[in-house]
């Protein structure tokens, strides 16, 4: 019995050293073939950032492929790390209340001015400005304080008296200009020459009026202003306070 046990073990001596070894250190089995390494074959939680290939390196890096449709979210992009290049400009990339070169607060661009007139399709294209003053005189001033000059359509200006404040708006211009005006809520219209005048407010009557005034014609030179003023004073000899604002619109 003893022979044969001993003549077993000489027998499959190597066997016994390779099983020893891999039951106290581990095994590796080599994998014949390629694709032959499947999820449970590796260990969960196992393979690391280091166990795979420099995307600098060629056939290196993850692909799209690797990736699950919808698995990439803002925690796995570096923040300020993409630029207009990475974004695809295509309907639907952005959110519809997204601020856009093409839509500002869900309004499109083209409904917006930025002191040039209006681009909007089949309108031209003219050279817009906001001009605004306000003073306080007193009867006695001079007669006439200048508030400001429309280009090609005149000037406003400030007057004080005993007995009233008002603005006035002049044609100091050579050319016949159409006018607007609102009075206590009645327009009337009519066309103004040279050294002609308007008043826009009299504290008395209408403190407060609108003017509109234009002059040329599409296609040549054009010029539009439209005027607010207002005058107060409280009693006779008292200051007088006036204000005025024009929106102008020009174009060559």
């Amino acid at each position: 019995m003893s022979g044969k046990f001993r003549a077993h073990i000489r027998s499959n001596i190597i066997g016994y050293i390779a099983l020893f070894f891999a039951l106290s250190t581990g095994s590796a089995v080599a994998l014949n073939g390629s694709n032959t390494v499947f999820t449970d074959d590796i260990v969960d939680n196992q393979v690391y950032s280091a166990d795979v290939r420099n995307d600098t390196l060629a056939g290196g890096g993850l692909g799209a492929a690797d990736l699950r449709a919808g698995s990439v979210g803002s925690s796995e992009v570096a923040d300020n790390s993409l630029t207009r290049a990475d974004i695809a400009n295509a309907a639907g990339d952005v959110g519809s209340d997204a601020v856009t070169a093409d839509l500002l607060d869900g309004i499109d661009s083209r409904a917006f001015v930025r002191g040039y007139g209006t681009s909007e399709a089949d309108n031209v294209t003219g050279r817009s400005s906001l001009q605004s003053n306000r003073v306080v005189l007193v009867p006695g001033d001079p007669a006439k304080h200048l508030f400001t000059n429309i280009p090609r359509l005149g000037e406003l200006t400030a007057h004080c008296f005993d007995d009233h404040a008002e603005i006035r708006w002049r044609n100091t211009t050579p050319w016949i200009i159409d006018r607007w005006q609102e009075v206590n809520g009645s327009w009337s219209a009519g066309l103004v020459g040279p050294q002609g005048l308007a008043r826009v407010a009299h504290s008395d009557s209408w403190p407060g009026g609108t003017l509109a005034l234009g002059l040329g014609n599409d296609p040549g030179p054009r010029s539009i202003a439209i005027v607010h003023g207002f005058a107060f004073q409280g009693t006779n000899g008292a200051p007088c306070g006036l204000q005025a604002q024009a929106t102008v619109w020009t174009i060559e």
